[in-house]
């Protein structure tokens, strides 16, 4: 625009640019008389309306240009699927930050667990062929009976300590969020906001 030719009434030509950037009663700068021009009526000659008309529509043109408009959807909707993923990733980090410490959480449980049973009489192995081999060093039934008596409070022993450890682990479970969360609204969605001048804010999802 601010190229175009424009003719004086005096003859004389000037760019748009220059034109336009004056006040109405300047003096023409481009011949050697002195006289006043007028923006307004300079515009309306019919020679330069129809340059500047002719502009405008090629500015126009070009801005509602098809493949300009197909280029500026792709890139908003890129931007969005951009979005989205960026947005993904961050999430898994911190679902897998997140997974990590409780998975550690869980082991160092595991393990304190197992460190107590191991300093327990639990651990003392007490089997079908010690039981034999322990009867066998008795001479008279009434030592035997007195060995097996023995070994019967051991295993009643054994059993109150493993019955009480498999109380507590039973204790112990993964709980997930009792609200029925949609992915929704955990990842987010998308939408569009509905009066975009106002900026207030309300965005209604597309399904």
């Amino acid at each position: 625009m601010n190229e175009i030719d424009v003719t004086l009434p005096c003859g004389g030509t000037t760019k748009y640019s220059n034109l336009i950037n004056q006040e109405d009663g300047t003096f023409c700068q481009n011949c050697s008389f002195k006289h006043y021009l007028n923006i307004n009526e300079i515009i309306k000659i019919p020679g330069n309306k129809e340059k500047i008309l002719k502009k405008e529509i090629e500015i126009l043109l070009e801005r509602f240009d098809l493949n300009n408009l197909n280029q500026l959807v792709e890139k908003k909707f890129d931007e969005i699927t951009f979005q989205i993923d960026i947005h993904s990733e961050i999430l898994i980090q911190k679902i897998n930050k997140y997974r990590i410490e409780l998975q550690e959480k869980v082991k160092r449980k595991r393990n304190e667990i197992i460190s107590q049973v191991e300093k327990t009489e639990i651990n003392n192995k007490i089997s079908k062929k010690l039981f034999i081999e322990e009867l066998e060093k008795d001479e008279n039934l009434f030592d035997k009976s007195k060995t097996e008596e023995k070994i019967i409070q051991k295993l009643t022993e054994k059993e109150k300590i493993e019955n009480e450890i498999k109380d507590e682990i039973n204790k112990y479970k993964f709980l997930q969020n009792e609200k029925n969360f949609k992915i929704e609204a955990i990842f987010g969605y998308f939408g569009f906001q509905k009066n975009l001048k106002e900026g207030n804010g309300n965005y209604k999802k597309i399904f």
